[in-house]
């Protein structure tokens, strides 16, 4: 009878530790899509945000009196000047002027020769329809923000195309921007029955420790999770 106890223990025991690590699995599947749509969200928001400054710089320069008549005299050093200092002053990574047959003209990153072809045609005919265009292409190798705007005297005679780069301070601020949305080390603390009491042997507590230093490499953010941030909700940081 013992036997039969201990084997009806053991297949509960069993049964409980499956649904446990099936609700575990099942919350740790809907956080993991929770996190990807509002990685998505705010991805396409700082896409907007850029695209829209893009714009407005863009729209400024095309109608800036002295840019218009340089592009019309064909004075390239006023061109390149007016460029430099546009794209200088958003931060552009990438400002061209394209001609009405799609040549590139000028360049403030001199990456591009004089006389080679914008490499999305596309993007100018969109412009020629709507009055401005952006996209995500490919230059040099880099990817890139790009928007187009023609310059009117009074009918289009070049382009303006100006973009930022997707690159590494791009991804710093999306993440930033992230972790906005989430609970940050500043409103994290280590739980006092973490891991799980009664289930020590299976999740001990250096290997959870371990864990968590591997999952969060900043020394900075682990030191407040494991204790600033509870001195100070608890104890005013005393």
């Amino acid at each position: 009878m013992a036997l039969v106890f201990a084997l009806l223990f053991t297949v509960v025991q069993a049964s409980v530790l499956l649904l446990v690590d099936r609700v575990g699995l099942k919350i740790a599947q809907e956080r993991n899509a929770q996190e990807l749509q509002v990685g998505q969200r705010v991805f396409l928001r700082l896409l907007d945000q850029n695209r829209q400054r893009l714009l407005q710089a863009a729209d400024v320069l095309s109608r800036d009196f002295a840019f218009r008549q340089a592009v019309a005299t064909g004075d390239a050093p006023t061109i390149s000047s007016v460029l430099n200092n546009h794209g200088t002053r958003i931060q552009a990574n990438v400002m061209l002027l394209v001609s009405p047959d799609n040549v590139i003209t000028a360049d403030s990153s001199h990456r591009s020769d004089h006389g080679e072809v914008f490499p999305r045609p596309a993007l100018i005919h969109t412009a020629q329809r709507l009055g401005k265009a952006s996209a995500i292409m490919r230059i040099e190798g880099g990817l890139y923000q790009v928007v187009v705007v023609p310059v009117l005297a009074p009918e289009p005679i070049a382009w303006v195309a100006m973009g930022f780069s997707i690159d590494k301070s791009f991804l710093e601020d999306l993440r930033a921007r992230e972790e906005d949305h989430f609970a940050g080390p500043d409103r994290l603390v280590w739980a006092s029955d973490c891991p799980f009491v009664g289930h020590e042997g299976q999740f001990p507590y250096r290997a959870t420790i371990d864990w968590l230093v591997d999952a969060i490499p900043d020394a900075t953010a682990r030191a407040k999770i494991f204790g600033t941030t509870a001195r100070e909700l608890y104890f005013n940081g005393e």
